[in-house]
């Protein structure tokens, strides 16, 4: 079976009589298609900018289902995915607690569940299509005994989880540094955070990423140390790995950080000089056809 195939089969699954191939498709040829297409069509407002609407777009679309399905499938995410759950097995080869913090879909929880089982592994997404999907996934993977799918915030306990694993999340949220005290709270003490954001990557094919968190683009690191997680260094397919309490790692990390702050000093640049803001950009016309959309995001 073709990834186009198994995919499709799985939105047929587990996201009901909504699976359509041709949204699968453009998903396939760029990612974030449909969630452009959902933002307009819903006439959101201006992209990047938060907002009720945005806040309330989440719920009403089920784009994301076909852009995470779409991007698990890459093969750098599925690296990821899977040298994450190698990683969990290092850090808690006896058992532990893992908190996927807007798991999506399900995909990174179900991973590490299945090479960990020993692990609990909890899936937090708030209740929208892909925690649904999230759910039906874990259900029919015979995986249900140790990973639970959770939505309400006031079901995660302070100081009861080993990992927090929070990847492409942070940008997404008007306030990462709140969320990334949340994280602190959650892990028990010694534990440790796996950290994927993508503060710089403010474009057309990626409205919901808020341009109000570029400027910290580059300074994920301090943002942590501020709320108690010591930075230890990067891990395999370069997520970030930040313990509580003090670092273990006696490997300098001043090169490191260093090139994270240049590289979210030429994020902004490169935002102001093609951008400028959001009134500035009109998403209809990027949104229209699948190769022109394709011409306009592959510039970014």
């Amino acid at each position: 079976m073709n990834p186009y195939e198994h995919m499709l089969s799985m939105l047929r699954r587990y996201h009901g009589g909504a699976a359509d191939g041709e949204r699968l498709a453009n998903e396939m040829l760029v990612i974030g298609y449909n969630v452009v297409q959902d933002f307009v069509r819903l006439q959101v407002g201006p992209p990047w900018v938060w907002s009720p609407a945005m806040e309330s777009f989440y719920g009403q679309t089920d784009a994301f289902v076909y852009e995470l399905l779409a991007y698990h499938y890459r093969p750098g995410r599925r690296q990821l995915r899977e040298a994450t759950a190698d990683e969990v097995g290092k850090f808690l080869p006896g058992g532990g607690r893992v908190l996927c913090l807007g798991d999506g879909i399900g995909f990174d929880a179900c991973e590490i569940a299945a090479r960990n089982r020993d692990v609990k592994v909890v899936s937090f997404e708030f209740e929208n299509a892909t925690s649904t999907f999230a759910r039906r996934l874990i259900d029919d993977s015979g995986l249900s005994d140790h990973t639970v799918q959770l939505s309400q915030v006031e079901e995660l306990s302070a100081g009861s989880f080993d990992v927090v694993v929070c990847y492409d999340v942070l940008e997404h949220v008007p306030a990462p540094a709140e969320l990334i005290r949340d994280i602190a709270r959650y892990l028990k003490p010694g534990g440790r955070a796996f950290i994927v954001e993508a503060f710089e990557n403010v474009g057309p094919s990626h409205p919901t990423h808020l341009l109000s968190n570029l400027k910290y683009a580059g300074r994920t690191i301090p943002l942590f140390e501020a709320a108690g997680l010591r930075f230890e260094g990067i891990g395999p397919e370069n997520f970030r790995i930040f313990v509580k309490g003090p670092r273990t790692s006696r490997q300098s990390t001043a090169w490191i950080r260093f090139r994270q702050r240049a590289n979210g000093v030429r994020a902004r640049a490169w935002f102001a000089y093609r951008y400028g803001g959001p009134e500035k950009v009109d998403l209809r016309e990027a949104k229209i056809n699948g190769p022109a959309f394709a011409r306009t995001s592959r510039g970014m």
